[in-house]
């Protein structure tokens, strides 16, 4: 009983490490769905199932990776993978992670703001904690708050987006939009790398299913509000569209502050310790490290939360793309080795 408990929370820890590296504030507020995945209807249910399939088969391939060459850091990861190349793509890897770092600042900020006088506070509060929060180095923290608040946030936007998809009939009319998903999925799993490299403690069939049951429940999610959108196209227009959504409804726009919220501080926490152990190489004092980042990312963050994502995402997207392919093809590599070194020779 009490392994059967063991491998169920594992399972949950690896579900929602994977979920709150994703849902950030773009996800929570509709406004990276509208941008990158939906162009006037035109998604289908083959958009939701590519998107589906690659978060649970790369998260998948990201941790067996992690768990063979068991890393202290990314640029440990990125050593044994890419070799001499390994310096540029720790640049291009936490430059992502600097850029929706600074997306999830700025749309706290928005957030915060929006309550009055007491986003004021919430704003540098919930920043000091992010860095308090990554000075310890493993991510068991992370893990732990992201099984508490993750379910929270999944049931908020489900409760304002599912009434406007089931209104629609829950249909998404379309062609596969195989670019747009891939440069989705590039954009946040290579997000989720920091953190899942380090996971190599937990048993690797546990692993497969935590990363399965992540691909659902954000495949499930892009679905509820893909349909939600193209039933209120003129929500795509909006800077959050989940807000316009909830429109009318104060304590769903409560809610959905709350979701936002929680959400990107998840995040933060998750791209922040990324960033702060690859410059552990650089600034010894991982509260120094954490509190420059933090800053660094207000600063950038005043371009703007929609035009970051408008902007920066769809790049961070691409540069994504060719990085999974890399892994995809070292990891296939290195199977292919592994089977002709176990294959007996006559």
């Amino acid at each position: 009983m009490v392994k059967i408990l063991k491998k169920t929370g594992d399972i949950a820890k690896i579900t929602m490490l994977i979920v709150g590296a994703v849902i950030g504030a773009g996800f929570a507020s509709g406004r990276e769905i509208a941008e990158m995945l939906y162009s006037s209807g035109a998604a289908a249910y083959h958009t939701v199932i590519a998107i589906t399939l690659c978060v649970a088969i790369i998260c998948i391939l990201i941790m067996w990776l992690g768990k063979r060459i068991l890393p202290k850091n990314v640029s440990d990861f990125h050593v044994a993978i890419f070799k001499k190349s390994a310096p540029i793509i720790d640049i291009m890897v936490l430059a992502n992670c600097f850029i929706v770092l600074s997306a999830m600042v700025a749309g706290l900020s928005g957030v915060a703001m929006s309550i009055g006088v007491v986003g004021y506070v919430i704003v540098p509060l919930a920043c000091v904690i992010a860095v308090f929060a990554v000075l310890k180095k493993d991510i068991s923290r992370v893990i732990k708050v992201n099984l508490i608040i993750m379910p929270v946030i999944i049931a908020i936007i489900i409760i304002v987006a599912l009434p406007n998809a089931i209104g629609n009939g829950g249909v998404l009319t379309g062609r596969l939009r195989l670019i747009p998903s891939l440069i989705y999925v590039g954009m946040n799993l290579i997000l989720t790398v920091g953190a899942l490299i380090r996971a190599y403690d937990i048993e690797f069939k546990v692993m497969i299913i935590g990363a399965i049951l992540a691909g659902i429940i954000i495949g499930g999610l892009v679905w509820v509000m893909l349909a939600a959108i193209s039933a209120n196209p003129s929500v795509a227009e909006t800077p959050m569209p989940l807000f316009a959504l909830a429109m009318g409804s104060g304590w769903l726009t409560n809610a959905l502050r709350i979701s936002m919220m929680l959400s990107i501080f998840t995040s933060v926490v998750i791209l922040l310790q990324t960033i702060v152990d690859w410059l552990q190489g650089i600034i010894k004092n991982r509260f120094f490290a954490a509190a420059i980042i933090i800053v660094l990312a207000f600063l950038f963050s005043l371009i703007g939360f929609t035009n970051i994502v408008a902007w920066f995402y769809p790049i961070a997207g691409v540069f994504g793309i060719v990085y999974l392919a890399w892994l995809c093809g070292y990891g296939m590599i290195i199977k292919a080795k592994n089977n002709r070194e176990m294959k007996p020779t006559n």
